[in-house]
């Protein structure tokens, strides 16, 4: 029995020094070649577009002068560095109740919006009769918070880039982007109000400007939003153009708003940077807090390996930054995440469980985004397809709309996506790639190339 017991024993041992053994080499293996080229992709710190938009969204709400939006901006930003850490009991509450010093010292502007009745919704389209069937108490809702909407339509125009100025935390407040569609409201009521050619031209500067912030932001929230914002503007402007002759022309400034796609514009690199620099943050909220005591603490840094978690993280977020990507984001093909090596055998996993189920969880949440900044890409391309039709049906073309669009210029063409004329609505349509909410997008078209008897039927 006591030879039994030995003989156990060793071999305890031995396993306890084989899995320590394990542990150790698992540990100190430090990241592969392709993480390290993942995590060279994520540290790039590229130099961004015009001015950044994040002070005057994180300030919509008073009116702070532009030239101090930056200074009050970054007072806030070490306010909240300031907060109790991650893991403190009391921080909860510190954020909760955490907001601008811009309170203490300029007027607010939001208390003048009325709740009712609602701003336009950019993902639901007809923006122009949601206002026209409430028109006189969009006007008053608009009027009252005058301020408020110019503010918004400036951020929309004048700014290149959104970087975030507050210290990266899962917890951390964000600006109030959901103001942002005030100004297609005002837009489309401009437009009611026989103010066509500067509604058009007031909303191509926002579809411009926000063609330039949507693929320049640092948080997956902001992109996601922004690029929402250009399905609305897009979508207001051919609702426009349904309404106007087809020779009527457009201002100077929808120029660029529909301007040729650049091969790299409206990527995903940049809020896949973003991402993963906040997941850095994320780690310090599974440290736990101080009173868990030293025993809880030892457990978490035999399951954690906070750097080998930050380069499996690089790895499943990099790939929207790497050629193959760039090359479907030009071809306008599908851009998919490379295939998965989840799973918790890999023996970088030894030492990092912890950061290995998290980062198994959170990698196919991700997979859909590059597709939807892909069809924000097209959304550009139909209404240049659009535009190219209504130049046609004003130079004295007759035919019927799918005639006319078999004679599409190559450099309009959608050689991935089907564009088409929907038969069921008579509207001018391309397929979407992430066909989850719907799978095409549609726009008006003009009266001249309507079948006979057609209206501009809804989304």
């Amino acid at each position: 029995m006591k030879r039994l017991l030995v003989r156990s024993g060793i071999v305890l041992l031995g396993l306890f020094v084989l899995a320590a053994a394990l542990w150790g080499a698992s540990r100190l293996r430090g990241p592969s070649a392709e993480q390290r080229h993942a995590l060279e992709l994520m540290q790039a710190e590229p130099e961004l577009p015009g001015s950044n938009a994040f002070p005057a969204l994180w300030l919509l709400e008073w009116d702070v002068p532009e030239q101090a939006q930056a200074a009050i901006a970054e007072r806030d930003a070490a306010r909240f560095r300031s907060l109790p850490p991650p893991g403190d009991p009391a921080r909860a509450a510190a954020v909760s109740g955490f907001q601008s010093v811009a309170v203490e010292s300029y007027p607010g502007l939001g208390d003048a919006l009325a709740r009712e009745p609602a701003s336009c919704g950019w993902r639901e389209g007809g923006c122009i009769e949601h206002v026209r069937a409430n028109r006189d108490a969009h006007a008053r809702r608009l009027a009252q918070a005058e301020r408020l909407v110019d503010r918004v339509e400036a951020v929309l125009a004048a700014h290149g880039h959104y970087r975030t100025v507050l210290p990266l935390a899962v917890d951390m407040p964000s600006p109030r982007l959901e103001l942002l569609p005030l100004a297609a409201t005002r837009y489309a009521l401009q437009f009611l109000d026989g103010e066509t050619d500067l509604a058009l031209a007031n909303n191509c500067r926002a579809l411009t400007g926000l063609r330039r912030l949507a693929g320049n932001s640092d948080t997956m929230l902001a992109t996601m939003y922004l690029a929402a914002g250009i399905e609305g503007h897009a979508g207001l402007m051919a609702d426009m153009l349904a309404e106007l002759p087809p020779d009527h022309p457009l201002p100077a400034a929808c120029a660029a708003a529909i301007a040729p796609l650049r091969d790299d514009e409206l990527g995903l690199c940049q809020a896949m940077r973003g991402e993963w620099r906040h997941g850095q943050s994320a780690m310090d909220f599974l440290d736990g807090a101080p009173e868990d005591g030293w025993a809880a603490g030892f457990v978490r840094g035999l399951l954690l390996d906070r750097d080998a978690t930050a380069a499996l993280a690089a790895t499943n977020l990099s790939w929207p930054c790497g050629e193959e990507a760039s090359r479907a984001l030009a071809m306008d093909l599908p851009m998919r995440p490379p295939e998965s090596t989840a799973g918790l055998l890999r023996f970088e996993c030894v030492a990092n469980l912890t950061g290995c189920i998290f980062m198994d969880l959170a990698q196919p949440a991700y997979a859909p985004y590059g597709l939807r900044m892909q069809d924000v890409r097209a959304r550009i391309r139909l209404l240049r397809i659009l535009e190219w039709m209504r130049a046609r049906a004003s130079g004295g073309w007759t035919g019927p709309a799918e005639a006319l669009l078999a004679q599409l210029p190559e450099e309009l063409q959608a050689p991935g996506r089907a564009v088409d004329i929907d038969p069921a609505t008579g509207r001018l349509r391309i397929e979407l790639f992430d066909d989850l909410r719907q799978t095409h997008w549609s726009v008006p078209l003009p009266p001249a190339l309507r079948p006979e008897g057609e209206g501009a039927a809804a989304p």
